[in-house]
């Protein structure tokens, strides 16, 4: 074999290599896309249910139900084809990584079917339609299968906005699966990362339901079906939709006048862009040790054994394996710092020798009142970083500037406002 040919064999080889990693991430996507898609639902269904349990006919449970049920013959499909595709090369890769699938979805199914349970449960088909599913999946026996859909009385009316919305996680997905490509990797999600995003999902959807709570009429309900239909519509083609948000200015509480009357909220935000915290300014390193030690004490507390079995506590590792901890502990540190400004010292100008001053006098603090505000504000914790989440994932759409100084301004003055209500506000009525 001359040089010519030697090259080319060693082309055609490293062509065919590239192309085997391109599949082989196609492959993880799917798996994982899927499974993040369905267990987003069976959370939602989850929450929907609590919603509901005195009133477990409610169309908008057997809504939930059927968008379960819509999710699993959805799924079947994407099998069926995967299985087809790849029943000669890489059908190992397959097995393999719905096998690791298999174990979270297994999971999340006994977490979630087996709490409680509906008190019509013997006219909802979903825990059987999903353990079926469970058991196809795991022997490899999936097909085109067609689950039937419960029987309700809402009839589903064209709306150009759903349609807008489903097109545009068509071509969000077209994205990702070109990006994957091009790509030749995937950066496949851990059990805790599927269902940390699905948490989020379940608080998401309490928080919808708790914002078109209707009088008991027909034609609210109506509308609460639609508006609850309408939002939901794009979680079965894909989790990275930044366009389901609206603004952070829903979580506006009734004590925001009087803040606003006080202008606290501006000198609040003045006072974060003198830190540097918007344009990430070298100021900011003047707070490392404090925070670095803040969060360390953070850490060691979330890990110890005695506290796991605190709601706040666990919040608080959601946040870390989200990466948002050490960002909810800056602001925490933050505010102290700026009620020391505002409350204690009365500046009235922000002054060049005030960073040392504050940093000397306050070393920051980190007591149980931490996780408790963090955990009363989980909806909106939950929202802010599924939407930082989305933006960075998501590339080259139109909105993608959406996420905009003004919305991180709202949201730190939301965060604010908890803390404030934690620590003082109890003082000073």
């Amino acid at each position: 074999m001359n040089k010519i040919e030697t090259q080319q064999s060693y082309n055609q080889t490293q062509i065919y290599k590239q192309q085997q990693q391109q599949e082989e991430a196609l492959i993880e996507y799917y798996v994982y896309q899927d499974l993040q898609n369905l267990i987003n639902l069976l959370y939602s269904r989850k929450a929907i249910h609590e919603y509901f349990q005195d009133d477990p006919t409610n169309p908008l449970v057997i809504l939930s139900n059927n968008k379960v049920i819509l999710q699993l013959n959805l799924s079947s499909g994407i099998h069926t084809d995967l299985q087809y595709q790849y029943k000669n090369e890489l059908k190992n890769k397959l097995k393999n990584e719905k096998s690791i699938a298999l174990q979270t979805l297994k999971y999340v199914a006994q977490e979630l079917m087996n709490q409680g349970g509906t008190q019509n449960q013997h006219q909802d088909p979903t825990k059987d339609y999903l353990n079926q599913f469970i058991q196809n999946y795991e022997d490899d026996k999936l097909h085109l299968n067609q689950f039937q859909l419960q029987s309700t009385n809402y009839v589903p009316q064209f709306n150009e906005q759903v349609l807008s919305k489903i097109i545009s996680s068509i071509q969000v997905v077209d994205h990702q699966t070109n990006q994957v490509r091009q790509n030749g990797s995937y950066q496949k999600p851990t059990q805790q990362q599927l269902l940390d995003r699905a948490y989020v999902y379940f608080h998401m959807t309490k928080q919808k339901l708790n914002q078109i709570n209707p009088q008991n009429n027909q034609t609210q309900l109506n509308n609460k079906q639609e508006t609850y239909f309408q939002g939901q519509q794009d979680n079965i083609v894909n989790i990275a939709n930044p366009q389901q948000f609206t603004t952070s200015n829903a979580y506006q509480t009734q004590d925001q006048t009087t803040f606003k009357n006080n202008n606290e909220q501006q000198k609040l935000i003045s006072f974060f862009q003198f830190l540097g915290y918007f344009n990430q300014t070298g100021i900011q390193q003047v707070f490392d040790r404090e925070i670095t030690s803040l969060y360390n004490w953070v850490i060691q507390t979330i890990n110890d054994p005695k506290n796991q079995n605190y709601y706040e506590i666990q919040f608080a590792k959601f946040l870390e394996s989200n990466r948002q901890l050490r960002h909810q502990i800056i602001l925490h540190y933050y505010f102290q710092l700026f009620v020391d400004y505002y409350y204690t010292r009365s500046y009235q100008e922000l002054q060049t020798n005030l960073i040392s001053d504050l940093v000397s006098n306050n070393k920051g603090t980190i007591d149980k009142g931490f996780y408790s505000y963090q955990y009363n504000q989980k909806d909106l914790i939950e929202k802010f970083i599924l939407k930082i989440t989305q933006m960075n994932q998501t590339q080259n759409i139109p909105n993608k500037e959406v996420f905009t100084n003004q919305e991180i301004q709202d949201y730190i003055w939301q965060m604010y406002q908890s803390y404030w209500q934690q620590y003082y506000k109890p003082q000073k009525n």
